[in-house]
């Protein structure tokens, strides 16, 4: 059980039903477990988007714990957790207020899925979200999203496939771009190198040592590495990640070292 903790997006938000205040104070100053239980079930499924939502910024903080040697009083409600986070999803986005923001439904729904509980069939809505966010921040957590609806596919969906490569090559900067080409460098073969290649033409830097930093991958490399070394010859002196990634290029290129 986690005292103290009210939410992570919809501290504030009204809740307009005395049932669910109840809940909500059991949440935030628990009494004791089966009390605790109760009250989480309650909210996550009491088909109030507020609720619900809180219910899963509570049911992630607690999975959190466990990466600290705690435990998770609601690791028992993982499938119903992940079954209205998908719900969620599915829905409009909840309005800007004076105490949360734009989509914040979106937000506790995508950080209760995650990379690691995406499933393929998530690629529609995922695909929705990354055309009609909110917020760049909630966009930005979709993206995260897609990388596990891409790595539990058979095959890329097209639309989602599409939609993330447009991140990477559309006519504007999405502010995306590097995380875009971890995606696809990462949970794609051989049908990720086109977009690779292509976002090594990218006016931003960054962006070009991130796609030769997944199209120096050992597998690959091959036939690649003069394109590599070229583009790596053009580039300024950098800092930080980049600057690591770069000589990891370079090296890769010249050696075939696997970095």
């Amino acid at each position: 059980m986690v005292a103290g903790f009210h939410s992570f997006h919809w501290h504030g938000s009204e809740l307009a039903d005395a049932e669910l205040d109840r809940a909500l104070d059991e949440l935030t100053s628990p009494t004791e477990r089966d009390a605790y239980l109760r009250a989480f079930s309650s909210m996550l499924h009491s088909g109030n988007t507020v609720a619900a939502g809180i219910a899963l910024d509570h049911f992630q903080y607690s999975g959190a714990l466990t990466r600290f040697g705690g435990e998770s009083a609601l690791e028992q409600y993982e499938a119903e957790a992940l079954a209205v986070a998908r719900e969620l999803l599915r829905l409009p986005p909840t309005p800007e207020d004076d105490v949360t923001f734009e989509g914040a439904n979106h937000l506790s729904a995508l950080n209760t899925i995650g990379a690691h509980d995406a499933e393929a069939s998530d690629a529609g809505p995922i695909s929705d979200l990354l055309e009609t966010a909110a917020s760049e921040m909630v966009r930005h957590k979709a993206l995260w999203v897609a990388y596990g609806a891409f790595k539990k596919a058979k095959s890329p969906d097209p639309r989602l496939l599409g939609i993330v490569h447009d991140l990477v090559s559309g006519p504007a900067l999405s502010g995306h771009e590097e995380l875009a080409l971890h995606v696809l460098g990462d949970t794609l073969g051989p049908e990720a190198n086109p977009f690779l290649i292509r976002a090594l033409a990218s006016d931003d830097v960054s962006v070009q040592v991130e796609a030769a930093w997944q199209l120096s991958h050992p597998r690959r490399i091959e036939g690649h590495r003069e394109l590599l070394t070229g583009v790596a010859g053009s580039w300024p002196a950098l800092t930080g990640r980049p600057r690591f990634l770069a000589a990891q290029v370079r090296k890769r290129a010249l050696d075939g070292g696997s970095g």
